[in-house]
């Protein structure tokens, strides 16, 4: 097989390899991060080659970390998410008297601020999140949850969400949850922000009264960094 690569839809297209024998695959690197990449493949027999296949199209991303902060965000009541790492000692915050609750209950919220992004970004459909939160908690059943929206927590500006599959412990412990952009992709402006709730969700209501506890700031990448990996374009 060969592979074609252009930097305009429809082409025209170069070559950048050939696929020999049983390979099935093949990772284009050195590319540039936000710009779009167009692709065909065309059967070669080492004489011949056939027809082009459809075109396929994407885009390299560079990850952006932001950290959870407890600085009081100047949009809302809400904290700080920021790309900067950890300024502070480790700080855990602590929900309210869980005793006979069920379902999910959140602990704390975090925002961007307007003007990040900077400029326009565009977000695939499957584009995945990475959330890594430290949390804890004393007595009941419980999974970290986490939900993220675009600018406020109202259902119709959810981006997605997830729970955790192992149930909190006392130790302050790291949890990692994922979760992908929808059918549609997601669109952001400069005006634009992530919100994002991160809670508990309580499958057996502690019978005692009981809090959970989630870890922000701290050491990088330490006991209580608690953050989320944004695919950025």
């Amino acid at each position: 097989q060969r592979v074609y690569r252009s930097l305009t839809a429809g082409g025209p297209y170069g070559l950048i390899t050939s696929l020999v024998g049983t390979a099935t695959g093949y990772t284009d690197s050195g590319l540039t991060n936000g710009t779009t990449y167009y692709y065909v493949v065309a059967a070669f027999d080492g004489t011949q080659e056939g027809a082009v296949s459809n075109e396929a199209l994407g885009a390299p991303a560079d990850n952006r970390v932001v950290h959870l902060h407890n600085e009081l965000s100047a949009l809302s009541a809400a904290r700080q998410l920021r790309q900067a790492g950890p300024d502070v000692t480790a700080t855990t915050i602590a929900s309210g008297d869980l005793a006979g609750r069920t379902g999910i209950v959140i602990i704390a919220e975090f925002e961007t601020q307007t003007g990040d992004p900077a400029a326009d970004r565009t977000l695939a459909a499957g584009a995945t999140f990475s959330f890594t939160t430290y949390m804890q908690t004393g007595s009941g059943t419980m999974v970290p949850y986490v939900a993220l929206y675009k600018n406020s927590a109202i259902a119709g500006n959810l981006i997605c969400n997830a729970s955790g599959a192992t149930t909190l412990t006392t130790t302050m412990t790291a949890y990692t949850l994922n979760c992908s952009v929808g059918a549609g992709g997601l669109t952001l402006v400069p005006s634009d922000r992530f919100f994002l709730s991160v809670g508990v969700d309580i499958s057996v209501a502690p019978t005692v009264p009981t809090q959970a506890g989630l870890g922000i700031e701290g050491v990088l990448n330490g006991a209580t960094d608690s953050r989320m990996v944004v695919p950025w374009p």
